[in-house]
């Protein structure tokens, strides 16, 4: 599986083989730069999904969530399986230098 850090070039050669061997999952924990119209582009190569994990809140990009939910039902609709997955946790993630939440 390529890095976070492999350009989509490594990606889509990592998609196209799943696809010859007929199909797979793509499970991908992304940053900014990794969109989900991307994932849609590997779901279709794959021939099978893409998983964007984890689906977390971010207090520092409040609509950052619900617009990475938006854009994968949006693949959807387009025949392409991007799936969002969010965290079985009740305890959301904290930055180190701000105040820890306890769970």
């Amino acid at each position: 599986m390529p890095s976070r850090m492999a350009d989509r070039a490594e990606f889509r050669a990592f998609a196209e083989t799943l696809g010859q061997a007929g199909g797979g999952v793509i499970m991908a924990t992304c940053g900014n730069d990794t969109d989900i119209p991307f994932l849609g582009e590997l779901a279709a190569l794959s021939k099978g999904a893409t998983v964007y994990a984890p689906l977390l809140h971010y207090s520092n990009q409040p609509e950052r969530a619900i617009g990475i939910a938006r854009e994968c039902a949006a693949e959807r609709d387009q025949g392409r399986r991007s799936i969002r997955s969010a965290p079985a946790s009740p305890c959301p993630w904290t930055s180190p230098w701000k105040r820890p939440t306890r769970c």
